[in-house]
């Protein structure tokens, strides 16, 4: 299920539920843990170094067009 909310006349997702899980509170649980551990400083560490790797995984990077991402997926 998607929590929806309007703005500016346009209407946003802003939650992702699953089987009574939100993706928004599970996403507070584990940086609140960081945050108390670790401080804010380590929580946007370890959130620069997972997008900097999400980046690098495979030929869908962000910044792609649909015509390069077309061609990535013809090559072996």
């Amino acid at each position: 299920d998607f929590r929806v909310k309007k703005y500016d006349g346009k209407f946003r997702v802003i939650d992702i539920v699953t089987e009574r899980a939100s993706l928004v509170k599970t996403y507070k649980s584990q940086f609140l843990k960081i945050l108390r551990k670790d401080g804010f400083d380590k929580l946007i560490e370890k959130m620069k170094k997972k997008q900097a790797d999400a980046a690098g995984a495979g030929p869908f990077r962000p910044g792609h067009t649909v015509r390069q991402r077309r061609l990535a997926a013809l090559l072996p």
